[in-house]
């Protein structure tokens, strides 16, 4: 991501907070939402892949009293996890990978990030295509920050 920003430096401690703490299976991909066009795996090669996507939803001023463009703001967001399925092949993976995504967040605090919690979707369903199956869940934050 490009920029020096709030958001730039939100996103950046996200990723590497996701490097630094995800030990999931070697064989299972994750890709992030960045507008690009790679191709989704091919349920000829995984049978479970991981999508996260970075969301903000709004920034707000906390404290006052640091000067012009010094004080304390938040950025607040989700990110966004899904685990895929290939179809057929039972939940209890795609539970466990799940579970584990949200390891990766659960309680953590870094760099002005802080993880405040974690909703799941009660329901799986399948992909457009019918090939995988999904289920997903949410891990917000909050993002300090001097501005």
């Amino acid at each position: 991501m490009s920029g020096s920003g709030p958001i730039a430096s939100a996103d950046a401690a996200i990723r590497a907070m996701w490097d630094a703490r995800w030990d999931g299976p070697s064989d299972v991909p994750v890709r992030w939402d960045a507008n690009s066009h790679e191709p989704i795996p091919s349920a000829a090669t995984v049978s479970h892949w991981l999508h996260n996507i970075i969301e903000f939803s709004g920034e707000r001023t906390v404290a006052f009293g640091g000067g012009r463009g010094a004080n304390e703001r938040e950025l607040t967001g989700r990110v966004l996890i899904t685990v895929f399925a290939k179809r057929g092949h039972g939940e209890a993976t795609l539970r466990g990978l799940l579970d584990d995504a949200l390891d990766v967040f659960r309680s953590q605090r870094s760099d002005g990030l802080t993880f405040v919690g974690e909703w799941g979707f009660p329901d799986g369903a399948p992909s457009d295509d019918g090939i995988w199956w999904y289920r997903q869940a949410l891990a917000a934050f909050v993002y300090r920050f001097q501005g």
